[in-house]
C-alpha cells in the first residue's frame, strides 16, 4: 500500500488515475464509454490521467461511470447514532469557572457626604 501522506498532490492524483485506469479496464470500456456513462468530458478524464486538477463533479462523475463511488464511503464512515440516554450516562467534564473576587463591604471608601 501507498504512503499517500508522502505525496506531492499531483503524484497523489496521478495515483489514483492508475486505479481508475485498472479499474477501466478491469470493466472492458474505453474512455468514450467512460465519457458517455459518467456524462463527463474526455478532456477531463485526459486532465485527470496526466495528474491535472479536475473539479469534484468530474471526479465523481469519473468514479461513478467505473461503478467505484462506493469507495468514498471508506473516507467518510457512518457517524455513530446520538442516544441522548448513553449521554447522560457518560460522564463529561464540566466547565470551570473562575472565581469572581469579591469587593468587601467594609471598604475604606468614604463618600464625600458620609465623612
Amino acid at each position: 500500500m501507498q504512503n499517500y501522506t508522502l505525496m506531492t498532490d499531483e503524484e497523489l492524483i496521478k495515483a489514483m488515475a492508475k486505479h481508475y485506469e485498472k479499474a477501466r479496464l478491469s470493466l472492458d470500456m474505453t474512455e468514450e464509454e467512460v465519457s458517455q456513462k459518467g456524462v463527463v468530458s474526455k478532456d477531463a478524464i485526459h486532465r485527470f490521467k496526466n495528474g491535472k486538477n479536475i473539479n469534484l463533479k468530474n471526479f465523481l462523475a469519473i468514479l461513478r461511470a467505473v461503478n467505484r463511488l462506493d469507495a468514498l464511503a471508506l473516507l467518510f464512515p457512518p457517524a455513530e447514532t446520538f442516544s441522548p440516554l448513553a449521554q447522560k450516562n457518560t460522564s463529561t467534564k464540566k466547565r470551570v469557572f473562575k472565581k469572581r473576587k469579591t469587593v468587601s463591604k467594609s471598604s475604606s471608601f468614604v463618600w464625600g457626604e458620609d465623612a
